[in-house]
């Protein structure tokens, strides 16, 4: 960078020690030369090597080391760093997952039979960035690292059993939401080193440890002072009422809505409606289309005849609270916990002593419990 007052005439900026003030007024105009970059820093911009960033089981790591050859050897670096998940590991992997062109899951025995919450936190985080755009290769035992070194040199956008891993992936989450852990409380406070502890000891809900004094967190948990103190402070805030807080579990999502056991067509919608940022190809868009309209006359015929009144709204604006009310339900409103942290009010229907039962079922999250219409 030169800088030269006119007039009069300065030298170079970096011969003036000062800027461009010696000998010029304040009034001069200071003009701005910017050298171009040199062509050995275009270069060097321009064969930065595309990133891959990897999930994988330690049980698969030799593979993953074969993996990791065929990727350099494709001219493309690889930015996974199998560490410890010790607390804030999540932060680290995200990151590197987020600035990487392609995404790749080693899909082997060992990832399914030792699928750990970690692996699933991975899964959840790659199904976002793909249906952002980011390029999936789902690797299985039926491949070779020398095909993945090909895709990458071809540029390929997805390979492998896309829909299959995905379907793993949905399955898992079910689970996840049946066996609840403590780790969903103590992740997001960085506080997972004690998840297998506070499993152990019942505590998978932060209901059991509404009551736990500090010395209570330290003893019969081992915890720190400080990571007492964190938590303590946490379930002062949850608990802020005396009124008890339902835990309501997103039910496992429908999979075969035409009624066929293993219909690969409903396991696209399942996907589908699961991420609604899901990107298909044309033939699965086709698929998905055509089968949601073949499933949607089937349900349509069961009103043939009848007088029919439809309730019509977006995901979440209260068609199944008006209809059960309109039936008659007693409705009563509860704070619930909707997991990862998140408390919130909610009318529900009260299903004690003679109180007509729930007639449909009511959601409290962004995923709706509708998809064919229900009749009543």
């Amino acid at each position: 960078v030169e800088a030269a007052a006119t007039p009069p005439p300065a030298a170079p900026l970096e011969q003036q020690g000062g800027g461009a003030g010696h000998g010029a007024s304040v009034s001069n105009t200071i003009n701005l030369t910017l050298s171009p970059p040199s062509h050995s820093t275009v270069a060097a911009m321009a064969a930065a090597p595309p990133k891959v960033h990897v999930s994988f089981s330690t049980d698969d790591a030799l593979t993953m080391m074969q993996i990791q050859d065929a990727i350099t050897k494709s001219g493309c670096e690889c930015t996974v760093v199998h560490t410890a998940q010790t607390d804030g590991w999540f932060e680290e992997w995200s990151r590197k997952a987020e600035q990487a062109e392609y995404l790749i899951v080693l899909w082997l025995p060992g990832y399914k039979k030792r699928f750990s919450p970690a692996l699933l936190m991975e899964g959840r985080k790659i199904m976002e960035l793909h249906a952002r755009g980011a390029r999936l290769f789902i690797y299985d035992e039926t491949m070779k690292p020398s095909e993945v070194r090909a895709n990458l040199l071809d540029g390929a956008v997805v390979t492998g059993p896309k829909v299959q891993w995905m379907n793993f992936i949905s399955s898992q989450v079910c689970r996840a939401h049946a066996e609840a852990s403590s780790a969903s409380y103590l992740a997001p406070l960085k506080l997972s080193s004690y998840v297998s502890k506070f499993d152990e000891e019942g505590a998978r809900d932060p209901n059991e440890i509404a009551d736990y004094k500090l010395a209570e967190l330290r003893d019969i948990f081992g915890m720190t002072g400080t990571d007492a103190r964190k938590l303590r402070k946490w379930l002062d805030e949850l608990f802020d009422e005396d009124e008890p807080i339902e835990v309501i579990r997103p039910p496992a999502p429908e999979r075969f809505f035409c009624g066929l056991e293993g219909c690969p067509k409903c396991d696209l919608i399942s996907l589908k409606l699961a991420n609604k940022n899901l990107q298909m190809n044309l033939d699965e868009r086709l698929d998905v289309v055509m089968h949601c309209t073949e499933i949607g006359e089937k349900s349509a015929s069961k009103a043939e005849g009848k007088d029919v009144v439809m309730v019509v709204g977006n995901t979440g604006c209260g068609k199944s609270t008006l209809v059960n009310v309109l039936h008659g339900c007693n409705m009563v409103e509860k704070k619930i916990d909707m997991g990862d942290n998140v408390v919130k009010l909610a009318w529900l229907v009260d299903n004690n002593g003679d109180n007509k039962a729930e007639l449909m079922k009511i959601g409290h999250n962004n995923q709706s419990m509708t998809f064919i219409p229900d009749g009543a």
